[in-house]
């Protein structure tokens, strides 16, 4: 009981608890508020703290049978964050605008992201010198852009186990073709986002970064 009560201490000083306006509340989130305080709602942390462990546990299985789990959001205030847990956890991840398609249409954009590899390499090997300038500048370029939406997925071989999110409404896009796939979704998600037919809704603060790393560090391990 005691480590119990330490974990939602340790949730309400990371602010956890936060939900967003009442007026933005979800219709499928109602039974996890606990309450609403000068119209802000209130997350019952306790069920968070399940929701977590259910999580943890499926995500934990994943790993030890080699599965891959990816990390997305766009989602300002916290990508870095999101990214850095991926790093530690040696996960590809989408660290800013998802790439439509990266589910359900999954060998064009990996022709795309052969592509960025094929030219890095060229260039490091010093193949690109056969080139003209003006080539090279259009490579170089074209390198550029393709790391911005693929740098974080290019040891993506195939179509994850898992798809990680946070704020499931803001990346709505990548929830639904995760579903269309198959592909259970694991969501920090505030009062405002719907999580009916999200497989492992975490009820949290998913603007705050304290909020955001502590459910990450803890879902993790």
């Amino acid at each position: 009981m005691t480590q119990q009560n330490d974990a939602i201490k340790d949730m309400f000083e990371a602010g956890v608890h936060y939900g967003t306006l009442r007026a933005s509340r979800n219709p499928s989130v109602k039974k996890y508020i606990y309450g609403t305080k000068a119209n802000v709602d209130i997350i019952d942390i306790e069920q968070t703290a399940s929701q977590i462990e259910k999580a943890k546990a499926f995500i934990a299985d994943l790993k030890e049978n080699k599965k891959v789990v990816l990390f997305a959001t766009s989602k300002s205030e916290v990508k870095d964050l999101l990214k850095d847990s991926a790093l530690r956890f040696e996960s590809p991840y989408i660290s800013g605008r998802w790439v439509g398609g990266l589910f359900t249409n999954f060998e064009i954009i990996r022709k795309r992201i052969n592509r960025m590899i094929e030219i890095t390499d060229l260039k490091a090997k010093g193949e690109l010198k056969k080139y003209t300038k003006k080539e090279q500048s259009l490579m170089d370029k074209e390198v550029e852009r393709l790391e911005k939406l693929f740098i974080g997925v290019k040891e993506l071989t195939s179509l994850p186990a898992a798809l990680l999110v946070v704020d499931p409404k803001k990346e709505f896009i990548a929830v639904k073709e995760a579903q269309d796939m198959g592909i259970p979704v694991i969501a920090i998600a505030n009062t405002d986002c719907k999580i009916s037919g999200i497989d492992f809704p975490i009820l949290a603060n998913d603007s705050s970064r304290s909020s955001v790393d502590y459910i990450l560090h803890h879902l993790l391990g």
